[in-house]
Protein backbone atom coordinates (compact mmCIF):
# COMPACT_ATOMS: atom_id res chain seq x y z
CA UNK A 1 0.00 0.00 0.00
CA UNK A 2 1.11 3.46 -0.50
CA UNK A 3 2.35 5.27 2.26
CA UNK A 4 0.52 8.10 3.17
CA UNK A 5 3.55 10.36 4.35
CA UNK A 6 6.07 10.25 1.25
CA UNK A 7 4.16 8.26 -1.30
CA UNK A 8 6.12 4.86 -1.75
CA UNK A 9 5.60 1.84 -1.43
CA UNK A 10 7.67 -0.42 -0.09
CA UNK A 11 7.58 -1.33 4.06
CA UNK A 12 8.98 -3.60 6.21
CA UNK A 13 6.89 -5.64 9.08
CA UNK A 14 6.74 -4.86 13.03
CA UNK A 15 6.16 -6.69 15.65
CA UNK A 16 2.62 -5.46 15.62
CA UNK A 17 0.77 -8.49 13.36
CA UNK A 18 -2.77 -9.07 13.10
CA UNK A 19 -3.67 -6.85 15.70
CA UNK A 20 -7.41 -7.46 17.26
CA UNK A 21 -7.22 -10.40 15.49
CA UNK A 22 -8.24 -8.14 12.08
CA UNK A 23 -5.73 -9.37 9.79
CA UNK A 24 -4.47 -6.13 10.15
CA UNK A 25 -0.33 -5.15 10.68
CA UNK A 26 1.61 -2.27 11.43
CA UNK A 27 4.48 -1.88 8.89
CA UNK A 28 7.11 0.82 8.44
CA UNK A 29 8.00 2.43 4.97
CA UNK A 30 11.43 2.15 3.68
CA UNK A 31 11.21 5.49 2.33
CA UNK A 32 10.59 7.60 5.09
CA UNK A 33 10.52 5.24 8.38
CA UNK A 34 6.99 6.45 8.96
CA UNK A 35 4.55 3.11 10.34
CA UNK A 36 1.22 2.58 9.41
CA UNK A 37 -1.37 -0.16 8.94
CA UNK A 38 -2.19 -2.67 6.01
CA UNK A 39 -5.69 -3.18 5.54
CA UNK A 40 -7.93 -5.70 7.08
CA UNK A 41 -11.50 -7.16 7.59
CA UNK A 42 -14.06 -5.31 10.16
CA UNK A 43 -11.49 -2.64 10.05
CA UNK A 44 -13.38 1.05 9.27
CA UNK A 45 -11.20 3.71 7.63
CA UNK A 46 -10.12 7.07 9.94
CA UNK A 47 -12.71 9.12 7.58
CA UNK A 48 -16.13 6.80 8.60
CA UNK A 49 -14.85 6.70 12.45
CA UNK A 50 -14.89 9.92 12.79
CA UNK A 51 -17.85 10.94 10.54
CA UNK A 52 -20.23 8.79 12.55
CA UNK A 53 -22.83 9.02 14.70
CA UNK A 54 -20.57 6.76 17.88
CA UNK A 55 -17.72 9.16 17.47
CA UNK A 56 -20.41 12.18 17.41
CA UNK A 57 -21.76 10.29 20.86
CA UNK A 58 -18.16 10.49 22.40
CA UNK A 59 -17.96 14.08 21.64
CA UNK A 60 -21.51 15.17 23.36
CA UNK A 61 -19.87 13.04 26.37
CA UNK A 62 -16.38 15.35 26.32
CA UNK A 63 -18.43 18.63 25.90
CA UNK A 64 -20.16 17.39 28.72
CA UNK A 65 -17.86 16.64 30.99
CA UNK A 66 -14.93 18.40 30.01
CA UNK A 67 -12.57 15.36 29.32
CA UNK A 68 -12.30 12.96 26.44
CA UNK A 69 -11.49 10.34 29.04
CA UNK A 70 -13.88 7.80 31.29
CA UNK A 71 -12.71 8.37 34.44
CA UNK A 72 -11.79 12.28 34.28
CA UNK A 73 -10.39 13.21 37.37
CA UNK A 74 -10.64 16.96 37.42
CA UNK A 75 -14.49 18.38 37.13
CA UNK A 76 -15.62 20.02 34.35
CA UNK A 77 -14.76 23.44 35.50
CA UNK A 78 -10.98 22.30 36.46
CA UNK A 79 -10.31 21.20 32.76
CA UNK A 80 -11.65 24.03 31.26
CA UNK A 81 -9.16 26.61 33.35
CA UNK A 82 -6.32 23.64 32.75
CA UNK A 83 -7.26 24.30 28.68
CA UNK A 84 -7.07 27.70 28.93
CA UNK A 85 -3.78 27.96 30.64
CA UNK A 86 -2.25 25.09 28.38
CA UNK A 87 -3.91 26.64 24.78
CA UNK A 88 -3.27 30.02 25.55
CA UNK A 89 0.39 29.13 26.68
CA UNK A 90 0.57 27.60 22.76
CA UNK A 91 -0.18 30.64 20.98
CA UNK A 92 1.15 32.98 22.92
CA UNK A 93 4.50 30.86 21.60
CA UNK A 94 3.61 30.66 18.45
CA UNK A 95 2.89 34.83 18.61
CA UNK A 96 6.42 35.04 19.99
CA UNK A 97 8.00 33.14 17.10
CA UNK A 98 5.83 34.50 14.41
CA UNK A 99 4.83 38.11 15.80
CA UNK A 100 1.94 40.27 14.40
CA UNK A 101 -1.77 39.76 13.54
CA UNK A 102 -3.65 37.25 11.15
CA UNK A 103 -5.51 34.21 11.12
CA UNK A 104 -5.12 31.26 13.17
CA UNK A 105 -6.10 27.53 11.78
CA UNK A 106 -6.44 24.63 13.49
CA UNK A 107 -7.06 21.30 11.51
CA UNK A 108 -9.49 18.93 14.26
CA UNK A 109 -10.51 21.86 16.23
CA UNK A 110 -12.82 19.42 17.66
CA UNK A 111 -15.49 21.43 19.50
CA UNK A 112 -13.41 24.59 19.91
CA UNK A 113 -11.29 24.60 22.78
CA UNK A 114 -8.27 25.75 21.66
CA UNK A 115 -9.47 28.17 18.72
CA UNK A 116 -11.95 29.62 21.95
CA UNK A 117 -9.01 30.66 23.43
CA UNK A 118 -6.85 31.92 20.45
CA UNK A 119 -10.00 34.22 19.45
CA UNK A 120 -10.39 35.42 23.63
CA UNK A 121 -6.80 36.68 22.75
CA UNK A 122 -7.41 38.52 19.67
CA UNK A 123 -6.76 36.35 16.81
CA UNK A 124 -9.05 35.32 13.87
CA UNK A 125 -9.50 32.11 13.90
CA UNK A 126 -11.02 29.17 11.69
CA UNK A 127 -10.93 25.29 11.50
CA UNK A 128 -11.91 22.29 10.41
CA UNK A 129 -13.35 19.43 11.81
CA UNK A 130 -14.85 15.13 11.22
CA UNK A 131 -17.36 15.40 13.34
CA UNK A 132 -20.35 17.18 12.68
CA UNK A 133 -21.23 17.41 16.35
CA UNK A 134 -17.67 18.76 16.95
CA UNK A 135 -18.43 21.68 14.46
CA UNK A 136 -22.08 22.05 15.75
CA UNK A 137 -20.90 22.60 19.27
CA UNK A 138 -17.94 25.10 17.90
CA UNK A 139 -20.48 27.40 16.10
CA UNK A 140 -22.56 27.52 19.18
CA UNK A 141 -19.25 29.37 20.50
CA UNK A 142 -19.15 31.33 17.70
CA UNK A 143 -16.23 29.96 15.59
CA UNK A 144 -15.66 29.53 12.16
CA UNK A 145 -15.74 25.85 11.55
CA UNK A 146 -15.84 24.03 8.57
CA UNK A 147 -17.26 19.73 8.35
CA UNK A 148 -14.22 18.87 6.49
CA UNK A 149 -11.41 16.59 6.23
CA UNK A 150 -8.55 19.44 5.73
CA UNK A 151 -7.98 18.11 1.83
CA UNK A 152 -11.40 19.23 1.61
CA UNK A 153 -11.31 22.00 3.93
CA UNK A 154 -11.85 25.53 2.48
CA UNK A 155 -8.52 26.89 4.44
CA UNK A 156 -7.48 30.69 4.05
CA UNK A 157 -4.37 31.97 2.53
CA UNK A 158 -1.41 33.14 4.11
CA UNK A 159 -2.49 32.18 7.33
CA UNK A 160 -0.19 33.08 10.83
CA UNK A 161 -0.38 29.86 12.17
CA UNK A 162 -2.01 26.29 11.40
CA UNK A 163 -2.49 24.12 14.61
CA UNK A 164 -2.29 20.26 14.10
CA UNK A 165 -2.80 19.33 18.02
CA UNK A 166 -3.44 15.59 18.40
CA UNK A 167 -4.10 15.26 14.88
CA UNK A 168 -1.28 14.04 12.41
CA UNK A 169 -1.63 10.55 13.90
CA UNK A 170 -5.14 10.39 13.12
CA UNK A 171 -5.37 11.28 9.51
CA UNK A 172 -4.70 8.88 6.34
CA UNK A 173 -2.85 11.53 4.24
CA UNK A 174 -0.31 12.74 6.58
CA UNK A 175 1.94 14.14 4.09
CA UNK A 176 -0.84 16.13 2.18
CA UNK A 177 -1.79 17.57 5.22
CA UNK A 178 1.58 18.88 5.64
CA UNK A 179 2.17 20.29 2.31
CA UNK A 180 -1.18 22.26 2.30
CA UNK A 181 -0.11 23.64 5.48
CA UNK A 182 2.86 24.77 4.47
CA UNK A 183 1.35 26.38 0.81
CA UNK A 184 -1.30 28.55 3.18
CA UNK A 185 1.00 29.63 6.46
CA UNK A 186 2.53 33.10 4.93
CA UNK A 187 6.73 33.23 5.00
CA UNK A 188 7.54 33.63 8.79
CA UNK A 189 4.06 32.05 9.61
CA UNK A 190 3.88 29.21 12.39
CA UNK A 191 3.04 25.38 12.85
CA UNK A 192 2.20 23.79 15.71
CA UNK A 193 2.36 20.11 15.71
CA UNK A 194 1.67 17.72 18.81
CA UNK A 195 1.27 13.90 18.48
CA UNK A 196 2.67 10.40 19.84
CA UNK A 197 6.19 9.90 19.42
CA UNK A 198 6.64 6.02 18.12
CA UNK A 199 9.66 5.17 20.40
CA UNK A 200 8.04 6.14 23.71
CA UNK A 201 5.41 3.45 23.06
CA UNK A 202 7.26 0.55 21.54
CA UNK A 203 8.42 -0.14 25.07
CA UNK A 204 5.66 0.33 26.84
CA UNK A 205 4.81 -3.31 26.54
CA UNK A 206 0.93 -3.24 25.71
CA UNK A 207 -0.93 -6.48 25.96
CA UNK A 208 -2.68 -5.82 22.61
CA UNK A 209 -4.54 -9.44 23.06
CA UNK A 210 -6.34 -7.94 26.29
CA UNK A 211 -7.88 -4.69 23.99
CA UNK A 212 -11.65 -4.76 23.96
CA UNK A 213 -13.61 -6.39 21.17
CA UNK A 214 -17.20 -7.26 20.55
CA UNK A 215 -18.61 -10.06 18.61
CA UNK A 216 -15.00 -10.51 16.91
CA UNK A 217 -15.13 -7.10 15.60
CA UNK A 218 -13.69 -4.12 16.94
CA UNK A 219 -15.61 -2.21 19.17
CA UNK A 220 -13.87 1.76 17.97
CA UNK A 221 -15.08 3.67 21.09
CA UNK A 222 -13.47 1.11 23.21
CA UNK A 223 -10.33 0.56 20.94
CA UNK A 224 -9.00 3.60 20.44
CA UNK A 225 -5.52 2.85 22.17
CA UNK A 226 -2.30 4.02 20.80
CA UNK A 227 -2.10 0.82 18.67
CA UNK A 228 -5.77 0.82 17.06
CA UNK A 229 -5.67 0.81 13.51
CA UNK A 230 -8.94 3.41 13.09
CA UNK A 231 -8.14 5.81 15.79
CA UNK A 232 -4.20 6.12 15.28
CA UNK A 233 -3.15 5.25 11.10
CA UNK A 234 -0.12 6.51 11.80
CA UNK A 235 2.69 6.32 14.03
CA UNK A 236 6.20 8.44 13.88
CA UNK A 237 9.28 8.14 15.66
CA UNK A 238 10.51 11.88 16.42
CA UNK A 239 13.05 12.20 13.42
CA UNK A 240 10.17 11.00 11.16
CA UNK A 241 8.41 14.06 11.92
CA UNK A 242 11.09 16.44 12.58
CA UNK A 243 12.39 14.84 9.00
CA UNK A 244 9.23 15.47 7.53
CA UNK A 245 8.82 19.21 8.57
CA UNK A 246 12.18 19.83 7.50
CA UNK A 247 11.29 18.73 3.82
CA UNK A 248 8.47 21.11 3.82
CA UNK A 249 10.92 23.72 4.35
CA UNK A 250 9.65 24.87 8.04
CA UNK A 251 12.93 25.65 10.29
CA UNK A 252 11.94 24.03 13.22
CA UNK A 253 12.56 26.15 16.78
CA UNK A 254 10.94 24.37 19.78
CA UNK A 255 10.78 20.58 20.05
CA UNK A 256 9.83 18.88 23.48
CA UNK A 257 8.83 15.77 24.56
CA UNK A 258 5.99 15.00 27.42
CA UNK A 259 7.23 11.87 29.06
CA UNK A 260 4.54 11.16 31.04
CA UNK A 261 1.91 10.53 28.06
CA UNK A 262 4.40 10.20 25.52
CA UNK A 263 3.66 12.76 22.94
CA UNK A 264 5.95 15.35 21.01
CA UNK A 265 5.03 19.08 20.56
CA UNK A 266 7.27 20.69 17.66
CA UNK A 267 6.98 24.51 16.64
CA UNK A 268 8.30 25.57 13.25
CA UNK A 269 8.62 28.55 11.08
CA UNK A 270 8.06 28.49 7.30
CA UNK A 271 11.03 29.89 5.58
Amino acid sequence: MTCGLCGATDTVPTPIKDIFGKGVDLVQCTTCGVKHYTPGKHVRSPVDFYNSEAFDEHVRRCVNTGSPFRDAPLTKQQYAEYHALLFKAAVDKMRGYSPGAGCLYEVGCGWGEMLSVAKKYGFAVSGCDLSREACRQATKLGLNVEHAVLQDADVPSELFGIIMWDMIEHTITPGADLDKAARHLRPGGCILVKTFYDEYHRFKGYDLSKRATKDGVTSDLETTGYYCPVSHPYHFETGVLLRALEKRKFRLVDVSHCFEYGQITVYGIKK
